[in-house]
């Protein structure tokens, strides 16, 4: 039996393939797979490539496939995606799920917990017992996604270009961050650049590091990355003083979960309103919460036994990039 999870964000989509026992087949990886980005079409090659990556060049129909998804929130989106990846016939099983569901999965194993995402887009959800229940943010780089990569990629570019007209006062490293990072000479081929669709929101988003990097001594950075973790924590009080009970704060997220500076700014600011919370740094990347929802959708028992066993076993000794830190919690 083959089963298989796929992470599908605004950067990069992951594809963990394994069998019933959880011996891993393969892990296989394709570029961006956000709808809003690449498009269907696009959507539909990122996830196919991922699969053949995962199994060395073949395609071979699944048994159980649990996609998971940045942008697939909204009903129409999800009705249109999982109609086209029906047609596709990858699998017997076919479940689609946004990405907050590989987060959850890959942190508990109850379905239960706040999820707060900030990577390239950004969403905070509340789910009890694999329902969302309540959410905020999440609605797309064009309107929303404050706290996110691309929101502190976006406010860097327009604040340098405040600076370069002279409508706001600073330094001249952020420009020269910026200018570095993408190559170019000055703000107008930049500018150009991003009109022509060169320069894409994955690439807009690649900036915000390098902007929490130099936020410690640069005025207008440490304003900008404050505020994305101030929008943050706006999300999590929203849904959580919706909630009526007490949930862990799973977080997800290339900024929440490889960035320091920016986890622990936002951990301060969160724990300052709500001082009680516990917070969970997921045990493995969420193309592992996308395999252990296939599992469930196989009815297999992941919670005991030697499966996960098996799991953690061969991601510990060959695919070792799937851990980040934390426990797995039941």
């Amino acid at each position: 039996m083959y089963l298989c999870g796929i992470d599908g964000g605004g950067s990069k989509t992951l594809c963990l393939i394994a069998d019933e026992k959880g011996n891993i087949i393969g892990l296989g990886k394709a570029g961006p797979s956000n709808i809003s980005e690449v498009g269907l079409d696009g959507l539909i090659r990122t996830i196919v490539q991922s699969i053949k990556s995962a199994l060395r060049g073949d395609l071979k129909r699944l048994d159980f496939l649990c996609v998971s998804l940045a942008g697939v929130g909204g009903r129409n989106r999800w009705d249109t995606v999982y109609d086209l990846l029906k047609k596709c016939d990858l699998a017997i099983k076919l479940t689609l799920v946004p990405d907050i569901y590989a987060v959850l999965y890959s942190a508990t194993l109850n379905g239960n917990g706040i999820v707060v995402i900030s990577g390239t887009g950004s969403i905070v959800a509340g789910i009890i017992n694999g329902k969302l229940r309540h959410r905020a943010g999440g609605w797309g780089y064009l309107v929303d996604d404050e706290g996110s990569a691309f929101h502190i990629g976006r406010e860097a570019i327009r604040r340098a270009l405040r600076i370069y007209d002279g409508r706001d006062r600073g330094d001249t490293r952020l420009v020269n961050v910026i200018l570095n990072h993408f190559g170019v000479n000055d703000l107008n081929d930049l500018v150009d650049l991003i009109a022509l669709g060169r320069i894409k929101v994955k690439d807009i988003a690649s900036l915000a590091p390098h902007i929490i990097d130099i936020s410690n001594d640069n005025l207008t950075a440490r304003e900008i990355v404050k505020n994305a973790c101030k929008e943050l924590v706006k999300g999590v009080i929203a849904v959580y003083e919706k909630m009526n009970m007490d949930l862990p704060i799973i977080l997800g997220g290339s900024l929440l979960l490889k960035s320091k500076r920016f986890r622990d700014l936002f951990i301060d600011m969160l724990k300052r309103k709500v001082p009680s919370v516990q917070i969970i740094v997921p045990k493995f990347e969420p193309v592992v919460g996308a395999l252990i929802m296939a599992y469930l959708q196989a009815g297999i028992n992941i919670s005991s036994g030697q499966l996960m066993i098996n799991l953690e076993e061969q991601i510990a000794k060959e695919y070792r990039n799937l851990y980040i830190s934390g426990e797995l919690h039941e």
